[in-house]
């Protein structure tokens, strides 16, 4: 058998640097905390650890999947997957959004920590940009509370991913109580892709099973393209009855100029699948 390296022989133990940085958050980001209803080690510890895991699965589904495949496996033979292809920007997949536990102002801390002990592996990882704004009032109308918006792009041995954050302001009990057990030990199963593809699309599915904010963006060139596919997607929903668009209008956020609409196919398959462009 092939020994450790040595770099991960010294790397801090995950349950012991987790449980560390619960205790200095609890004392620095009480108030904040407590909007979450977390109050304690233990579940301040659970929320970073199942953050984490959905980072680090959500990471690995856009290095992984591509365009192209998340249309054919969301609209079968509803829609012609290739034609819709032909509108976006490129074959990958432009980002994925879904719900974050932690308050914003505690993620990029955590991340910042995260990525400096996945370096200590040997990962080549780091933090490109980021971008904060509220959700649009389309949005928090939707989700019955105030909510923000965290862009996130990570460079991850040399690719560019975006990550889609949300924070609603409500409590996180429900989730506390449902969340799959924590697998992950840190990034460092997003540097051994072949170590995890096979568990990937099951792990996802569970971590994300509960998540309405859960989706796949793909970036189009204009507004037009936005409203064209927003009546297209439209004509779809009325013929078939598992997709319903969650917006009567594609919605335009002020804070970030984005343009978008969504469409979402219920049932216990649920996806959501964004169409988004940036005003100039």
């Amino acid at each position: 058998m092939t020994a450790a390296p040595e770099s991960a022989k010294e790397a801090p133990d995950y349950i012991r640097e987790t449980i560390r940085l619960s205790d200095a958050l609890l004392r620095s980001h009480t108030d904040l905390l407590a909007r979450k209803n977390i109050h304690s080690r233990l579940e301040l510890f659970r929320i970073i650890r199942l953050d984490l895991d959905k980072l680090t699965h959500a990471l690995t589904e856009l290095k992984l999947n591509c365009a192209l495949e998340v249309l054919q496996d969301f609209f079968g033979d509803a829609a012609d997957c290739h034609a819709i292809g032909r509108r976006l920007t490129g074959p990958q997949i432009g980002h994925v959004g879904f719900e974050i536990h932690e308050p914003l102002s505690l993620v990029l801390h955590g991340l910042r920590h995260w990525i400096e002990q996945s370096q200590r592996l040997g990962a080549n990882m780091q933090i490109r940009d980021y971008m904060r704004f509220p959700a649009s009032l389309a949005f928090q109308k939707r989700v019955a509370a105030p909510a923000e918006i965290m862009r996130l792009w990570l460079d991850v041995e040399g690719q560019v991913l975006m990550l889609e954050l949300f924070d609603i302001h409500r409590p996180v009990d429900p989730v506390i109580a449902e969340s799959p057990r924590p697998t992950h030990r840190n990034f460092h199963a997003l540097f051994r892709p072949e170590a995890t593809a096979a568990s990937h699309p099951r792990r996802l599915s569970r971590l994300f099973a509960g998540d309405e904010i859960w989706h796949y963006a793909f970036h189009v060139a204009l507004p037009e393209d936005v409203r064209e596919l927003h009546a297209e997607l439209q004509r779809l929903a009325a013929v078939h009855s598992e997709y319903f668009l969650p917006y009567a209008e594609p919605v335009h956020n002020e804070h970030d100029r984005s343009f978008h609409t969504k469409i979402v196919r219920g049932g216990s398959a649920r996806l959501e699948l964004e169409f988004v462009t940036q005003y100039r």
